[in-house]
């Protein structure tokens, strides 16, 4: 079966990035490589056309690897209580990878 990709999209709050970079760059990058199962992590940080907008694309073995971090409401975000008060939103979206 193909690796899940999991699409993890978060809006900053105003006067908030830079705090929510450092954690999301520092932290939840150590967090979430700490579980087995990880295939790979990348982060994306704003731009000038969404200055507030933070991008994480996980790659996972399975549902059941991607279980063990997110719990069995693996559809929804986890969000660190550090984390919350900065962020006005979030998505997460799951995708199944395609051998292109």
């Amino acid at each position: 079966m193909s690796n899940l990709v999991r699409v993890f999209r978060a809006n900053a709050k105003p006067g908030k990035e830079e705090s929510f970079q450092s954690f999301f760059t520092r932290d939840a990058v150590s967090i979430v490589r700490g579980y087995e199962g990880l295939v790979s992590v990348q982060v994306g940080l704003p731009t000038d056309g969404s200055p507030r907008e933070f991008l994480m694309i996980t790659k996972w073995t399975s549902v059941e690897a991607l279980k063990e971090f997110a719990g069995e409401r693996w559809q929804e975000a986890v969000i660190d209580p550090e984390e919350a008060p900065l962020l006005d939103d979030v998505h997460v979206r799951h995708y199944w990878e395609a051998d292109v």
